[in-house]
C-alpha cells in the first residue's frame, strides 16, 4: 500500500523465528534525484528470539521521500527461518510533526565482558534536507548495574549535523561484575532539532556478555597478508574479523593471484593486555575453501618480535574455537595458518578475538546533556 506524507501509521505483525538477532524490520524511504534513486534506512528493529508467538508493532511517520517498510536478512547462522502472519498497517491520520527523517544505528556483534569497560560506537545520519542542530545522542533503558560513559568529552553532543554527514559516538560500556543476562537489549536514541521541531529517531540495541574477559573487538585493528578484493565487503577485508558479524569472512586472495600457504591475521590490541585466549570462528557457508586445519598463535610488544605461545589444529565446526595459552602481556597478536583442511592454498575466517584484559582501563567522560532547543 501507498504511504500518505505526513501520516502516521501503525504497523504490526505476528511472527516466530528460532535465533535472534537474524532478522530486522526495516523503515525507509526513496528520493529520486537526476535520473537515480537513493535508498537509506529510517529505523531498524532487530527481532527477538520467538521460539512461541510474539507480536511487533511500531508507529512511524510518512515522509523523507517515499516511504517503505520491510524484511532484512542481518546474520548467517546456519538453520535459521522465520515466520511471518496477521500482518497488517493501520492508517492513524495526519501526524502532529513531520517525519523525522535522520538515522541512528547501533552496531552488531559487539560482545562485552563483565566489569570490564567495552568499546561501543554508534552513529547518527542526517538524512533531513538541512542542518540537524543541537544533536543529542543516548542509551534509555540500560540494564540495572550498567554504566555507560563516552570515550571523549561530550563525545555524545553535536552542535550541528550537515545533510548526508554521519557523526560517530565511542561510548564505553561496563556490564556489572556477575551478570546473569547474556543478551541485554535496550535503545540508542538521537535527538535533535530540524525546521523549528523537535525530532527524536531511535534503534534498537543490544550486545553479548561473554562469561570470561575478551578484548572489545572495537579496540583493535586487523591486518593480514593477503586479502580478496574483488568480491566486496563481505567477503575478503579482514576487517570483517572484527565486525561482529559471522555472515561477513576475511579471504585470502583467489583473484589476482594464489598466493601459498603460510598464511597470517594480526591484532593490534589498541594497547597493552594480559591475554590468554585466540577465538577463530571459521566461515559458515559458502564451501570449503580456506577453512584452516594447522596453526600458530604469537604474540608480540612492537609487532616485529614475536614469541609462539600455542599451535595446534582446528575442527570443521561452527562454533568458535578457542586456544588457550599462558597469560602473557603483549600489545600484538598473531594467528598463522599453516594449511587448509581441504588442501587448498586459501585461508578464511568470520571472526577472531583475544581473551584477556587491558592493562590500563579506559574511563572516559560522563555523557554530554543535551541542552534544551531555542525557539
Amino acid at each position: 500500500m501507498p504511504f500518505e506524507e505526513g501520516h502516521t501509521y501503525r504497523v504490526s505483525f505476528s511472527y516466530q523465528t528460532n535465533i535472534e538477532g537474524q532478522w530486522a524490520w526495516v523503515t525507509g524511504a526513496d528520493r529520486v534525484a537526476d535520473g537515480r534513486t537513493t535508498s537509506r534506512d529510517i529505523t531498524r528493529d532487530v527481532l527477538e528470539q520467538a521460539l512461541d508467538t510474539a507480536a511487533y508493532s511500531r508507529e512511524i511517520v510518512a515522509g523523507c521521500g517515499d516511504t517503505w517498510v520491510g524484511l532484512r536478512k542481518l546474520g548467517s547462522a546456519r538453520g535459521t527461518d522465520l515466520v511471518i502472519d496477521d500482518f497488517t498497517v493501520t492508517d492513524l491520520g495526519k501526524a502532529e510533526t513531520g517525519a523525522a527523517c535522520a538515522a541512528v544505528t547501533a552496531p552488531n556483534g559487539v560482545e562485552l565482558s563483565p566489569g570490564v569497560p567495552g568499546e561501543y560506537v554508534t552513529t547518527f545520519t542526517n538524512h533531513e534536507s538541512a542542518d540537524a542542530v543541537n544533536v543529542g545522542i543516548a542509551l534509555p533503558g540500560l540494564p540495572e548495574g550498567w554504566k555507560a560513559r563516552v570515550k571523549e568529552k561530550d563525545g555524545n553532543l553535536f552542535e550541528s549535523v550537515r545533510p548526508g554527514a554521519t557523526v560517530r559516538t565511542a561510548w564505553l560500556l561496563t556490564p556489572p561484575a556477575g551478570t546473569t543476562d547474556a543478551s541485554p537489549t535496550w535503545k540508542v536514541t538521537a535527538t535533535y532539532a530540524h525546521g523549528g521541531d523537535t525530532r527524536t529517531v531511535s534503534a534498537d540495541a543490544r550486545a553479548a556478555v561473554s562469561d570470561e574477559p575478551v578484548l572489545s573487538p572495537g579496540s583493535m585493528t586487523a591486518t593480514a597478508d593477503s586479502e580478496n578484493t574483488s568480491s566486496g565487503a563481505g567477503e575478503g577485508p579482514v576487517s570483517n574479523v572484527l565486525d561482529g558479524d559471522a555472515g561477513t569472512i576475511w579471504h585470502t586472495d583467489y583473484t589476482a593471484s594464489r598466493a601459498p600457504y603460510p598464511h597470517w591475521v594480526t591484532l593490534r590490541l589498541g594497547g597493552a593486555a594480559d591475554v590468554d585466549g585466540f577465538g577463530y570462528l571459521g566461515r559458515q557457508s559458502g564451501g570449503p575453501n580456506g577453512r584452516v586445519a594447522d596453526y600458530e598463535v604469537a604474540v608480540s610488544d612492537d609487532g616485529k618480535d614475536w614469541t609462539t605461545v600455542a599451535g595446534g589444529t582446528l575442527k570443521d565446526v561452527p562454533q568458535t574455537q578457542r586456544v588457550s595459552f599462558d597469560r602473557v602481556r603483549a600489545s600484538y597478536v598473531r594467528f598463522t595458518a599453516l594449511n587448509a583442511l581441504n588442501k587448498q592454498p586459501f585461508a578464511a575466517a568470520a571472526e577472531m578475538r583475544v581473551y584477556g584484559v587491558p592493562v590500563d582501563l579506559p574511563t572516559g567522560y560522563p555523557p554530554g546533556e543535551r541542552p534544551a532547543d531555542t525557539r
